[in-house]
């Protein structure tokens, strides 16, 4: 595969668009996961352009836009996109308007603010209620999948063990604190055998990707971005990351999401009762890949294992 440089990326778009276009980093670069661009052409139409660095994850997001474009979600139109073995992955998708909840919420009124969390419980609603798969896992342009693996269960362990396998932790007294959590973790693999209905997750829904608009003095929900961890899955992840994002701080943010995603999705009684233990999963998994390229995010990590490992 061509290594991917951002002179490569620039390369890549130039020779896509064959005309002269204004070009506009945007995303976390920095994280190593993928380049995206704002390009905008004389004519003043924009579009998002996003290069991976990492396989498997263009393919997830293509999957996920073509079957959503049938769909009410505020989501981008997936526009053109290259997937080709040894060949460096991008998407080209719809501009959407809006600033990122995260770095908008400060300057949002309560009021907005509990709207815009009603709104995202309705996208995520819809996403979850949309369709039904009969495999769980990762799934090719066309929706295909890779595995076929029927079982969460399967699903869930490979993962976690996967994830295990590559933790660091710093010191002999982390390593301590791993071994706990690990040895925990796998007593309760079948917490999982009550998942059974695989279900499309957004599997990043945050701040981080959902776009607002003002309108007026008021805030809205204008879009969902970020597709290339969705795939069919366990409803439960994407609640229990909003859980750990911000109702287990506000729980007005919690009724104001849950008006809306009722509408479309419900929750089951049961999913409070594995909550803790998605919390455990989640400080492994950022522990498996955080260590060097978001440090203060591993600390999270460990936080969560010291939490919920012991």
């Amino acid at each position: 595969m061509t290594p991917l440089t951002e002179k490569t990326a620039l390369d890549i778009i130039h020779s896509v668009f064959h005309k002269k276009v204004n070009i506009k980093a945007v995303g976390n670069h920095e994280l190593n996961r993928h380049l995206v661009y704002h390009v905008t052409d004389e004519n003043n139409l924009s579009v998002i352009f996003k290069i991976y660095f990492i396989k498997n994850r263009a393919n997830r997001e293509v999957a996920s836009l073509k079957l959503l474009s049938k769909s009410s979600v505020k989501c981008p139109e997936l526009i053109d996109y290259r997937i080709i073995n040894n060949e460096i992955d991008w998407i080209m998708i719809e501009y959407l308007e809006g600033q990122l909840f995260e770095q908008a919420k400060k300057n949002i009124s309560d009021d907005s603010v509990h709207s815009i969390f009603e709104g995202m419980g309705e996208e995520l609603g819809k996403i979850h209620s949309f369709k039904t798969f009969d495999f769980f896992g990762n799934w090719d342009e066309n929706c295909k999948s890779f595995d076929n693996i029927k079982s969460y269960k399967e699903r869930f362990i490979a993962l976690a063990e996967s994830c295990i396998e590559d933790m660091l932790p710093k010191t002999p007294e982390q390593q301590s604190l791993f071994d706990k959590a690990i040895n925990k973790l796998r007593s309760n693999y079948d917490l999982m055998d009550d998942i059974t209905e695989a279900r499309l997750c957004h599997n990043d829904y945050n701040g981080r990707n959902i776009l607002v608009k003002a309108q007026g003095n008021s805030w809205s929900l204008s879009g969902i971005i970020d597709f290339e961890q969705c795939l069919p899955g366990n409803k439960d992840v994407d609640i229990a990351l909003l859980h750990h994002d911000y109702f287990l701080y506000n729980k007005d943010y919690e009724k104001a999401f849950l008006k809306g995603y009722n509408k479309y999705c419900s929750i089951d009684e049961s999913f409070y009762k594995r909550l803790d233990y998605y919390f455990l999963f989640m400080g492994i998994y950022i522990c498996s890949w955080a260590y060097k390229s978001a440090p203060s995010y591993y600390e999270e990590g460990l936080r969560l294992l010291s939490l919920y490992g012991l």
